[in-house]
Protein backbone atom coordinates (compact mmCIF):
# COMPACT_ATOMS: atom_id res chain seq x y z
CA UNK A 1 0.00 0.00 0.00
CA UNK A 2 1.08 3.51 -0.22
CA UNK A 3 3.41 4.67 2.17
CA UNK A 4 3.25 8.18 3.76
CA UNK A 5 6.16 10.26 2.17
CA UNK A 6 5.92 8.60 -1.03
CA UNK A 7 6.82 10.41 -4.24
CA UNK A 8 4.11 10.29 -6.62
CA UNK A 9 3.96 11.26 -10.02
CA UNK A 10 0.48 11.03 -12.05
CA UNK A 11 0.53 11.14 -15.80
CA UNK A 12 -2.75 12.86 -16.30
CA UNK A 13 -4.28 13.92 -12.93
CA UNK A 14 -6.90 17.09 -13.35
CA UNK A 15 -9.75 15.93 -14.86
CA UNK A 16 -11.20 12.54 -13.23
CA UNK A 17 -10.03 9.34 -12.08
CA UNK A 18 -6.29 11.56 -12.00
CA UNK A 19 -7.89 14.30 -9.55
CA UNK A 20 -9.85 11.36 -7.74
CA UNK A 21 -6.11 9.61 -7.11
CA UNK A 22 -4.05 12.67 -6.45
CA UNK A 23 -6.86 13.81 -3.55
CA UNK A 24 -6.74 10.60 -2.27
CA UNK A 25 -2.90 9.75 -2.04
CA UNK A 26 -2.78 13.68 -0.45
CA UNK A 27 -5.18 12.32 2.01
CA UNK A 28 -2.05 9.61 2.57
CA UNK A 29 0.65 11.45 3.13
CA UNK A 30 2.13 11.33 -0.05
CA UNK A 31 4.22 14.04 -2.34
CA UNK A 32 2.36 14.21 -5.57
CA UNK A 33 4.16 15.33 -8.78
CA UNK A 34 1.26 15.57 -11.63
CA UNK A 35 2.11 15.63 -15.64
CA UNK A 36 -0.22 17.00 -18.01
CA UNK A 37 -0.94 19.27 -20.71
CA UNK A 38 -2.80 21.93 -18.66
CA UNK A 39 -5.48 21.79 -20.74
CA UNK A 40 -7.94 21.12 -18.04
CA UNK A 41 -9.80 23.18 -15.31
CA UNK A 42 -7.39 22.54 -12.27
CA UNK A 43 -8.71 25.18 -10.00
CA UNK A 44 -9.56 23.05 -7.25
CA UNK A 45 -5.57 22.46 -7.12
CA UNK A 46 -5.70 25.65 -5.16
CA UNK A 47 -6.31 24.54 -2.17
CA UNK A 48 -3.26 21.96 -2.34
CA UNK A 49 -0.58 23.89 -2.44
CA UNK A 50 2.56 20.99 -2.13
CA UNK A 51 1.20 19.69 -5.20
CA UNK A 52 3.72 20.06 -8.35
CA UNK A 53 2.61 20.52 -11.77
CA UNK A 54 4.75 20.05 -14.74
CA UNK A 55 3.13 20.77 -18.05
CA UNK A 56 3.61 19.09 -21.11
CA UNK A 57 3.36 16.33 -24.07
CA UNK A 58 4.20 12.89 -22.58
CA UNK A 59 5.08 12.69 -26.37
CA UNK A 60 8.00 15.09 -26.04
CA UNK A 61 11.02 14.05 -24.55
CA UNK A 62 12.02 17.08 -23.19
CA UNK A 63 8.67 17.48 -21.40
CA UNK A 64 8.75 13.76 -19.82
CA UNK A 65 12.77 14.88 -19.13
CA UNK A 66 11.49 17.83 -17.04
CA UNK A 67 8.59 16.05 -15.79
CA UNK A 68 11.48 12.82 -14.31
CA UNK A 69 13.35 15.17 -12.73
CA UNK A 70 13.37 13.06 -9.67
CA UNK A 71 12.79 9.28 -8.78
CA UNK A 72 8.99 8.06 -7.86
CA UNK A 73 8.16 5.61 -5.64
CA UNK A 74 5.53 5.07 -7.76
CA UNK A 75 3.88 6.56 -11.12
CA UNK A 76 0.33 6.20 -11.90
CA UNK A 77 -0.20 6.56 -15.58
CA UNK A 78 -4.07 7.09 -16.26
CA UNK A 79 -3.50 7.88 -20.12
CA UNK A 80 -1.88 4.95 -21.91
CA UNK A 81 -3.59 4.17 -24.46
CA UNK A 82 -0.73 3.59 -27.57
CA UNK A 83 1.88 1.61 -26.94
CA UNK A 84 4.35 4.31 -27.90
CA UNK A 85 3.02 6.38 -24.85
CA UNK A 86 3.94 3.59 -22.57
CA UNK A 87 7.66 2.76 -24.44
CA UNK A 88 9.48 5.61 -22.48
CA UNK A 89 8.66 4.61 -19.44
CA UNK A 90 9.70 0.75 -19.89
CA UNK A 91 13.01 2.27 -21.33
CA UNK A 92 16.32 3.96 -20.03
CA UNK A 93 16.56 6.68 -18.32
CA UNK A 94 12.89 6.65 -17.00
CA UNK A 95 12.28 2.84 -15.79
CA UNK A 96 15.17 3.39 -13.04
CA UNK A 97 13.92 6.15 -11.82
CA UNK A 98 10.20 3.97 -11.12
CA UNK A 99 10.11 2.21 -8.04
CA UNK A 100 6.06 0.83 -9.31
CA UNK A 101 4.07 1.67 -12.02
CA UNK A 102 0.68 1.59 -12.08
CA UNK A 103 -1.24 1.57 -15.28
CA UNK A 104 -5.03 2.16 -15.74
CA UNK A 105 -6.24 -0.30 -18.65
CA UNK A 106 -10.13 -1.36 -18.88
CA UNK A 107 -11.88 -4.22 -18.88
CA UNK A 108 -12.80 -3.56 -22.58
CA UNK A 109 -9.29 -5.50 -23.21
CA UNK A 110 -11.04 -8.97 -23.05
CA UNK A 111 -11.86 -10.73 -25.88
CA UNK A 112 -15.73 -11.70 -26.13
CA UNK A 113 -16.75 -13.10 -23.28
CA UNK A 114 -17.43 -17.09 -22.72
CA UNK A 115 -18.86 -16.84 -19.32
CA UNK A 116 -19.62 -14.68 -16.84
CA UNK A 117 -18.43 -13.14 -14.88
CA UNK A 118 -14.95 -12.50 -16.46
CA UNK A 119 -12.17 -12.71 -14.13
CA UNK A 120 -8.57 -11.71 -15.18
CA UNK A 121 -8.02 -15.25 -16.32
CA UNK A 122 -10.29 -14.49 -19.43
CA UNK A 123 -8.17 -13.73 -22.63
CA UNK A 124 -7.93 -10.59 -23.99
CA UNK A 125 -7.73 -10.23 -27.35
CA UNK A 126 -9.80 -8.04 -30.38
CA UNK A 127 -13.74 -7.16 -29.64
CA UNK A 128 -15.57 -6.04 -32.47
CA UNK A 129 -17.91 -3.76 -30.06
CA UNK A 130 -14.28 -1.36 -28.60
CA UNK A 131 -12.65 -0.88 -31.94
CA UNK A 132 -9.63 0.98 -31.71
CA UNK A 133 -9.77 1.27 -28.28
CA UNK A 134 -9.37 -2.39 -27.46
CA UNK A 135 -6.28 -2.61 -29.63
CA UNK A 136 -4.74 -0.05 -28.10
CA UNK A 137 -5.04 -1.13 -24.35
CA UNK A 138 -4.00 -4.49 -25.43
CA UNK A 139 -0.97 -3.23 -26.92
CA UNK A 140 -0.14 -1.47 -24.29
CA UNK A 141 -0.60 -4.49 -21.91
CA UNK A 142 1.32 -6.50 -24.26
CA UNK A 143 4.30 -4.46 -23.73
CA UNK A 144 3.95 -4.00 -20.13
CA UNK A 145 3.77 -7.77 -20.06
CA UNK A 146 7.12 -8.20 -22.25
CA UNK A 147 8.77 -5.66 -20.23
CA UNK A 148 11.86 -6.33 -18.01
CA UNK A 149 13.45 -4.55 -14.97
CA UNK A 150 9.81 -2.69 -14.17
CA UNK A 151 7.74 -3.35 -11.43
CA UNK A 152 4.28 -2.64 -12.86
CA UNK A 153 0.65 -3.02 -12.68
CA UNK A 154 -2.30 -2.90 -14.51
CA UNK A 155 -5.48 -1.96 -13.45
CA UNK A 156 -9.13 -2.67 -15.48
CA UNK A 157 -12.01 -0.42 -14.55
CA UNK A 158 -15.52 -0.87 -15.99
CA UNK A 159 -17.80 2.24 -16.53
CA UNK A 160 -16.34 5.08 -13.97
CA UNK A 161 -18.41 7.09 -12.68
CA UNK A 162 -18.97 9.85 -9.79
CA UNK A 163 -18.20 13.39 -9.44
CA UNK A 164 -16.50 15.33 -12.04
CA UNK A 165 -17.06 12.77 -14.64
CA UNK A 166 -17.37 14.60 -17.74
CA UNK A 167 -18.11 11.86 -20.00
CA UNK A 168 -21.24 11.56 -17.59
CA UNK A 169 -21.41 7.75 -17.31
CA UNK A 170 -24.35 7.58 -14.73
CA UNK A 171 -24.90 10.87 -14.54
CA UNK A 172 -26.74 10.39 -17.96
CA UNK A 173 -29.67 8.11 -16.40
CA UNK A 174 -29.14 10.52 -12.71
CA UNK A 175 -30.10 13.54 -14.80
CA UNK A 176 -32.81 12.31 -17.09
CA UNK A 177 -34.76 10.48 -14.05
CA UNK A 178 -34.70 14.17 -11.62
CA UNK A 179 -36.01 15.51 -14.83
CA UNK A 180 -38.54 12.91 -14.80
CA UNK A 181 -38.20 11.89 -18.53
CA UNK A 182 -38.58 8.63 -19.87
CA UNK A 183 -35.35 6.74 -20.32
CA UNK A 184 -34.86 4.78 -23.68
CA UNK A 185 -32.87 1.63 -23.39
CA UNK A 186 -31.72 -0.02 -26.36
CA UNK A 187 -33.39 -3.68 -26.79
CA UNK A 188 -34.65 -5.27 -23.49
CA UNK A 189 -32.37 -4.28 -21.30
CA UNK A 190 -30.76 -7.55 -20.17
CA UNK A 191 -27.55 -6.99 -20.73
CA UNK A 192 -24.83 -7.33 -17.53
CA UNK A 193 -22.42 -5.44 -16.45
CA UNK A 194 -20.68 -3.50 -13.42
CA UNK A 195 -19.76 -0.34 -12.46
CA UNK A 196 -16.50 1.27 -10.91
CA UNK A 197 -16.86 4.22 -8.67
CA UNK A 198 -14.06 6.91 -9.44
CA UNK A 199 -12.96 6.97 -5.69
CA UNK A 200 -12.64 3.43 -5.75
CA UNK A 201 -10.72 3.20 -8.35
CA UNK A 202 -8.07 5.52 -6.76
CA UNK A 203 -8.04 3.77 -3.29
CA UNK A 204 -7.17 0.45 -5.87
CA UNK A 205 -4.00 2.95 -7.41
CA UNK A 206 -3.27 3.16 -3.66
CA UNK A 207 -3.73 -0.38 -3.01
CA UNK A 208 -1.62 -2.19 -5.16
CA UNK A 209 1.31 0.25 -4.68
CA UNK A 210 4.61 -1.27 -3.14
CA UNK A 211 3.38 -5.20 -3.11
CA UNK A 212 5.60 -7.13 -4.57
CA UNK A 213 3.26 -9.69 -5.65
CA UNK A 214 0.72 -7.22 -7.86
CA UNK A 215 3.86 -6.40 -10.11
CA UNK A 216 3.26 -8.06 -13.29
CA UNK A 217 -0.53 -8.91 -13.04
CA UNK A 218 -3.66 -7.13 -13.99
CA UNK A 219 -6.82 -6.72 -11.71
CA UNK A 220 -10.50 -5.83 -12.21
CA UNK A 221 -11.90 -3.30 -10.25
CA UNK A 222 -15.25 -3.16 -9.54
CA UNK A 223 -17.92 -2.61 -7.35
CA UNK A 224 -19.67 -6.05 -6.56
CA UNK A 225 -23.02 -5.90 -7.87
CA UNK A 226 -23.64 -7.24 -11.16
CA UNK A 227 -26.54 -5.07 -12.49
CA UNK A 228 -28.81 -5.12 -15.51
CA UNK A 229 -29.05 -1.85 -17.90
CA UNK A 230 -32.85 -1.77 -16.53
CA UNK A 231 -31.54 -2.69 -13.18
CA UNK A 232 -28.83 -0.05 -13.03
CA UNK A 233 -31.58 2.63 -14.24
CA UNK A 234 -34.08 1.57 -11.53
CA UNK A 235 -31.57 1.55 -8.78
CA UNK A 236 -30.54 5.35 -9.62
CA UNK A 237 -34.48 5.83 -9.51
CA UNK A 238 -34.32 4.36 -6.33
CA UNK A 239 -31.60 6.27 -4.85
CA UNK A 240 -33.42 9.76 -5.76
CA UNK A 241 -36.85 8.48 -4.79
CA UNK A 242 -38.56 8.92 -8.29
CA UNK A 243 -40.13 6.50 -10.84
CA UNK A 244 -38.11 4.92 -13.38
CA UNK A 245 -39.71 5.64 -16.99
CA UNK A 246 -37.96 2.92 -18.93
CA UNK A 247 -38.94 2.45 -22.22
CA UNK A 248 -37.16 0.53 -24.89
CA UNK A 249 -36.20 0.65 -28.20
CA UNK A 250 -34.64 -1.29 -31.15
CA UNK A 251 -31.12 1.06 -32.49
CA UNK A 252 -31.58 -0.88 -36.15
CA UNK A 253 -35.16 0.57 -36.63
CA UNK A 254 -33.88 4.35 -36.42
CA UNK A 255 -34.37 6.40 -39.74
CA UNK A 256 -31.47 8.39 -41.35
CA UNK A 257 -28.99 10.25 -40.01
CA UNK A 258 -30.12 8.83 -36.18
CA UNK A 259 -28.87 5.31 -37.19
CA UNK A 260 -25.75 4.64 -35.65
CA UNK A 261 -26.24 7.09 -32.52
CA UNK A 262 -27.21 5.62 -29.27
CA UNK A 263 -29.43 7.04 -26.40
CA UNK A 264 -26.73 6.77 -23.07
CA UNK A 265 -23.12 5.80 -23.09
CA UNK A 266 -24.29 2.13 -22.26
CA UNK A 267 -24.21 -0.46 -24.53
CA UNK A 268 -26.06 -3.35 -24.89
CA UNK A 269 -23.24 -5.79 -24.42
CA UNK A 270 -22.59 -8.01 -21.64
CA UNK A 271 -19.24 -7.37 -19.03
CA UNK A 272 -19.95 -9.02 -16.02
CA UNK A 273 -16.88 -8.56 -13.93
CA UNK A 274 -15.46 -10.07 -10.85
CA UNK A 275 -13.13 -7.97 -8.86
CA UNK A 276 -12.16 -10.73 -6.38
CA UNK A 277 -8.88 -11.10 -6.96
CA UNK A 278 -7.62 -7.53 -5.87
CA UNK A 279 -9.83 -7.70 -2.98
CA UNK A 280 -7.73 -10.79 -2.55
CA UNK A 281 -4.46 -8.74 -2.77
CA UNK A 282 -4.91 -6.29 -0.09
CA UNK A 283 -7.13 -3.80 1.78
CA UNK A 284 -9.47 -2.84 -2.01
CA UNK A 285 -13.50 -2.89 -0.75
CA UNK A 286 -15.71 -1.22 -3.19
CA UNK A 287 -18.41 1.29 -2.19
CA UNK A 288 -21.97 -0.16 -2.10
CA UNK A 289 -23.56 1.06 -5.78
CA UNK A 290 -26.35 2.44 -3.86
CA UNK A 291 -23.59 4.80 -1.88
CA UNK A 292 -21.68 5.56 -4.70
CA UNK A 293 -24.55 6.69 -6.56
CA UNK A 294 -25.88 8.77 -3.60
CA UNK A 295 -22.61 10.71 -3.59
CA UNK A 296 -23.28 10.94 -7.23
CA UNK A 297 -26.52 12.62 -6.99
CA UNK A 298 -25.00 14.63 -4.28
CA UNK A 299 -22.71 16.24 -6.44
CA UNK A 300 -24.49 16.82 -9.38
CA UNK A 301 -27.86 18.57 -7.33
CA UNK A 302 -24.29 20.88 -5.54
CA UNK A 303 -23.24 21.60 -9.44
CA UNK A 304 -26.70 22.21 -10.55
CA UNK A 305 -26.56 19.89 -13.05
CA UNK A 306 -29.84 18.64 -12.23
CA UNK A 307 -31.18 22.20 -13.19
CA UNK A 308 -30.84 21.16 -16.96
CA UNK A 309 -33.21 19.28 -19.25
CA UNK A 310 -30.74 16.98 -21.33
CA UNK A 311 -31.92 15.48 -24.24
CA UNK A 312 -30.47 13.81 -27.49
CA UNK A 313 -31.66 13.87 -30.44
CA UNK A 314 -32.47 9.89 -30.93
CA UNK A 315 -34.28 10.71 -27.38
CA UNK A 316 -36.36 13.58 -29.01
CA UNK A 317 -37.29 11.74 -31.94
CA UNK A 318 -38.64 8.69 -29.54
CA UNK A 319 -40.13 11.10 -27.32
CA UNK A 320 -42.26 12.63 -30.52
CA UNK A 321 -43.49 8.71 -31.37
CA UNK A 322 -45.09 7.93 -27.62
Amino acid sequence: MLLRGARILIIGGTRFIGRHTCLAALAAGAEVTLFNRGQSPSDWLAAHPGVHQVHGDRDDPAALGRAFGQDYDAVYDMIAYRPEEIRPLLSPPYAARIGHLVVCSTTSVYAPALYQPIDEAHPRGPHPAWGDYNKGKNAVEDMLAAAQGVRATVLRPQWVFGAHDYQQLAAFYLMRLAAGLALWIPHAGVAQLNWTYGPDLAQAFLGVTGLPEAAGHAYNVCCDETLTTDGFVRLCAQVLGVPADIRHYRPEELLGELRGQRVGPVRNLPLACSAERIKALCAFRPTPMAEALVRTADWLRETGAFDAEPSTPVEEYLNARI
